[in-house]
């Protein structure tokens, strides 16, 4: 057996043996939670990292002593998951990192930002490498070129769909473990390494029938590639503008759809209920509660508790819950409605001519009536007739401007 294939084996056992198992290591090992994300995250990154060197090393030496084109664009491919690997270390480094002056809520989103990037490179790969089968097969290059021998390229072909299989799934468990969104796309990024070694192998088996076999195959690898890239930076983006998790939302609303019952016997009700995209696939379930008046803020405190626990476990994507609480007020008392006015000038008027009238015929002839300055309109609309002596300025009420 060739030593590129000798390695790959090698490399396909280590990853499955040496890969980090998602579970929380005990306080002895590790005394912070972050420290245990941090290391299983760079535990797989860098096995991964391991295992794309010797794939794409062994694709490529084989793939141009054999004369496999889509080989050595599978070879370039698993080169490409280098880089991709060190977008997500430094992604993985960025996210756990402790909360700064710059960043007080810490990186969360940089998990996402390593994801566009990842997502953009395996685009940008697939079409590069379409382009350059459709311009070899129009200019014939593949039908020209010589077969080469078939077994090694084969057999490095079958060797990397098995070490980037294992690859990816231990990539994935670690990834959805720890909801990191670099981790879940570099998963992506093996699993579609994975795929192209399988349209590799089928092109290499291919060639001994027909030499454009070969590029044909190399083509679909670089298709799929290419929507791999496609959907990693769509679903990147979602997340990193906040877009609504519209399946989220409706599990938290069905499991708060009876309303959270509180001890004394009343129910809070469901008031609203939204979700948006969080990085490493999760949603942010954003819930509000109408709750009746004068619950206790221990209440508050049980009611909030049990709101979240429900939605965490009716929503398996829900990675965190905010529940917000709104007090009923109680219906304001009808008031009595205001007895309708004159306008001010008729009952200032009117007064004014009942004064002048009573003081004319209480005083002699010759004496002068002075007008009274202002007018008491509550005695005229209530239709009494207050008496009014020589005094003749009387009080005026202030009014709102809407009844005047």
């Amino acid at each position: 057996m060739h030593r590129p294939t000798v390695l790959l084996l090698c490399a396909a056992a280590a990853t499955a043996l040496l890969a980090p198992t998602p579970t929380r290591r005990p306080p002895a090992r590790a005394t912070t939670l972050r420290s245990t994300l941090d290391d299983d995250e760079m535990m797989i990154t860098v096995a991964g990292a391991g295992v794309n060197v010797v794939a794409s090393a062994a694709k490529a030496v084989v793939g141009v002593a054999c004369n496999s084109q889509v080989l050595i664009a599978d070879a370039v491919h698993s080169a490409s998951d280098l880089v991709s690997d060190a977008v997500a270390m430094a992604a993985v480094r960025m996210n756990n990192a402790p909360p700064t002056a710059l960043y007080p809520q810490g990186c969360g989103k940089a998990g996402s930002v390593g994801a566009l990037i990842i997502g953009a490179m395996l685009a940008a790969g697939g079409l590069g490498l379409a382009w350059a089968q459709v311009a070899g097969l129009a200019a014939g290059r593949a039908a020209a070129a010589p077969a080469g021998p078939c077994a090694p390229a084969a057999a490095v072909a079958a060797c990397g769909v098995v070490a980037k299989e294992l690859l990816a799934r231990a990539t994935l468990r670690v990834g959805r473990f720890h909801k990191s969104a670099a981790v879940l796309a570099n998963a992506k990024h093996h699993r579609s390494d994975a795929l192209s070694s399988v349209v590799a192998l089928l092109g290499v088996v291919g060639s001994r029938v027909h030499p454009l076999v070969d590029p044909a195959a190399a083509l679909v690898v670089a298709g799929w590639v290419a929507k791999m890239g496609y959907e990693t930076c769509a679903d990147a983006l979602l997340e990193l503008t906040d877009a609504a998790d519209a399946a989220a939302a409706a599990a938290a609303a069905a499991a708060l759809a009876g309303g959270v019952r509180l001890r004394g016997g009343a129910a809070a009700a469901l008031g609203s209920v939204a979700a948006t995209r969080a990085p490493g696939g999760g949603a942010l379930v954003d819930v509000v509660l109408d709750v009746p008046g004068g619950t206790t803020a221990a209440q508050f405190a049980d009611l909030e508790r049990r709101a979240t626990e429900r939605v965490l476990s009716s929503a398996p994507t829900a990675s965190r819950v905010r529940v917000a609480l709104a007090v009923a007020r109680p219906a304001p008392s009808p008031k009595k409605p205001f007895p309708k006015l004159a306008p001010l000038k008729d009952a200032r008027e009117s007064i004014e001519r009942r004064a002048r009238r009573r003081v004319r015929d209480a005083t002699p002839a010759h004496s002068t009536i002075l007008a009274p300055a202002r007018a008491d309109l509550f005695h005229l609309l209530q239709g009494r007739d207050k008496p009014c002596p020589l005094l003749l300025a009387v009080t005026q009420p202030r009014l709102p401007a809407a009844y005047l």
